[in-house]
């Protein structure tokens, strides 16, 4: 059974040292956003290799693959989210692996070599435009 002191809920900004040593303490990092187009937050997690439970809003689910780094749910889905947060929590194992993968995912598809090949890409295709 999850305590209920367990838990840290901290609602402000957070300075990168304080943040880190919060990524290097936490379990697994949840965002439950109910809209926004994007967040900074899955890179360092996945730099600290955690795992993430994400709602399904703006480019999150782009970078959290379901299932394999993290949990995606949709927002303003209390249950879905408790379920994915409680399941990762209470499997330490599944944790781990995710937080792994998490890892691997962002030193190969997340990586700057990997970013810079699109910015070419964009660079070349406007070269190529007209105006």
């Amino acid at each position: 059974m999850l305590e209920k002191k367990s838990f840290i809920v901290i609602n402000r900004y957070i300075p990168y040292r304080e943040g880190a040593k919060l990524f290097q303490r936490c379990s697994v990092v949840v965002l439950p956003y109910i809209e926004g187009s994007q967040s900074g937050v899955v890179f360092p997690a996945y730099a600290f290799k955690k795992p993430v439970v994400v709602t399904d809003v703006g480019s999150l689910p782009e970078i959290v693959d379901d299932g394999i780094t993290g949990f995606v749910v949709s927002p303003r889905d209390p249950r879905a989210l408790a379920e994915k947060i409680i399941l990762l929590l209470e499997n330490e194992k599944l944790r781990r692996k995710m937080g792994k993968n998490a890892y691997k995912k962002l030193k190969t598809d997340l990586s700057w070599d990997k970013i810079s090949e699109i910015i070419e890409i964009y660079e070349e295709t406007l070269k190529e435009v007209t105006i």
